[in-house]
């Protein structure tokens, strides 16, 4: 059984050598002679000027004290007073409400003038009367 698998075994290996020896080889790129500088980082402050620039501490709130966030009330709620009640002789004396006549405006709607006149003598005669 082995004798009819060794010609694929012995072509593979061959291949496989042959993908081996085609990769190239990677070098290390060589050093250049003079390497770019490195930009230097921020200039460190001495403790003086440390000093000298430092702003002032916070005494409105010194540390420890914890500002609320949310106030959560634990207990019965209050009652609430009672409200007066308003007099109406106190309030000024309200007009009545303004009524919109629709005969009016059905009248101005007719097509033919000699109806649209009869319309409004008629609407006038019938507001007269009261």
């Amino acid at each position: 059984m082995t004798n009819r698998y060794l010609p694929l075994m012995i072509s593979w290996s061959l291949w496989s050598g042959a993908v081996a020896q085609a990769q190239p080889v990677l070098t290390p790129p060589a050093v250049s002679a003079s390497a770019p500088v490195a930009k230097p980082g921020p200039r460190l402050l001495t403790p003086e000027e440390r000093r000298e620039n430092a702003s002032p501490a916070d005494n409105a709130r010194p540390e420890g004290t914890v500002t609320p966030q949310i106030n959560i009330p634990l207990g019965p709620k209050p009652t609430t007073p009672l409200k007066l009640e308003r007099r109406k002789e106190s309030s000024a004396p309200r007009t009545a409400p303004a009524t919109i006549d629709d005969t009016a405006a059905r009248c101005s709607a007719l097509v033919d003038t000699t109806e649209r006149a009869n319309c409004v003598d008629r609407h006038s005669r019938e507001h007269a009367r009261p």
